[in-house]
């Protein structure tokens, strides 16, 4: 996916924190957009058409679903492809996370990223990269 030609929205609980800075420093050359809740996100995926959307799994407080609905009944960013990522550091059962990865990755267009697991090294580096530019 070439995300060169415009921006990419990112979207979760404390402005991604960490996910935030991973995504900087692996998409150096994109702008990023980090509403601090729905409607601020609502608002940019009206405005501007994104290349890519990047929600976290407990965005404003855990309406990461409600986003990706708006976000596919959008004029502008109907097919815009979406990765959901799991960054925070919460005790959740691996049956939740299987269920999450398998709702998410079921959805037309949706990726789900568990950060959780992945090493913040080159390698787990590469891989988030790899995903993000799929």
């Amino acid at each position: 996916m070439n995300i060169e030609d415009s921006g990419a929205i990112a979207s979760t609980e404390q402005q991604l924190a960490v996910g935030l800075g991973l995504v900087c420093r692996l998409l150096p050359d994109q702008r990023t957009v980090c509403p601090a809740n729905v409607a601020e996100a609502q608002a940019a995926l009206a405005r501007e058409r994104f290349a890519l959307a990047i929600i976290g799994v407990h965005f404003d407080e855990s309406r990461m679903f409600d986003l990706i609905s708006y976000a596919r009944a959008s004029a502008l960013n109907r097919g815009v492809p979406i990765v959901c990522v799991l960054g925070l550091r919460r005790k959740l059962s691996s049956l939740t996370v299987h269920l999450l990865q398998e709702t998410i990755n079921g959805m037309a267009g949706c990726q789900f990223l568990n950060l959780t697991v992945i090493a913040d090294d080159d390698v787990g580096n590469a891989l988030v990269r790899d995903v993000l530019m799929e």
